[in-house]
């Protein structure tokens, strides 16, 4: 199944850094795969990591693609990748989120109120994500 996530600008830099995470593990996982030859008929399963790396590499074209200021990137691709994706990302938001609480009420000097603020909005963004995944998945929208 094909699934069509906006990701808002505040959510490009955690979509991002998890899709690059997912891409090195892709690589690792793809080097590990022993080279066999394959018949044309034969299940491919060893093109998986391949697959995986480049549907990867497609959402992270349209991540860089320039966009008009307030509007969303519209990402889509399988929801085997997106999936899992979305949830890394929440999670990475949510840490980060944590991270900046922490620092600013340490001592206010490491973290600006703008940049605290600007967590915030990721990570409500990124958990705004997560409850549409959710409700697509137990609701059966397409």
């Amino acid at each position: 199944m094909m699934l069509v996530v906006r990701v808002k600008s505040c959510e490009v830099g955690v979509w991002r850094d998890v899709l690059c995470r997912r891409r090195a593990e892709a690589v690792a996982a793809a080097g590990a795969t022993p080279v066999a030859p394959v018949d044309a008929g034969s299940d491919i399963a060893a093109e998986g990591p391949h697959d995986e790396m480049f549907v990867i590499a497609r959402v992270l074209d349209v991540l860089r693609r320039a966009v008009p200021e307030g509007q969303p990137r519209e990402l889509l691709g399988p929801t085997w990748l997106l999936d899992p994706v979305i949830r890394d990302a929440a999670s990475e938001a949510a840490e980060r989120l944590s991270e900046a609480v922490d620092v600013f009420r340490a001592d206010g000097v490491g973290t600006s109120a703008d940049h605290l603020r600007a967590a915030v909005d990721t990570a409500s963004a990124c958990a705004a994500t997560l409850i549409g995944l959710d409700y697509v998945q137990n609701h059966g929208v397409e």
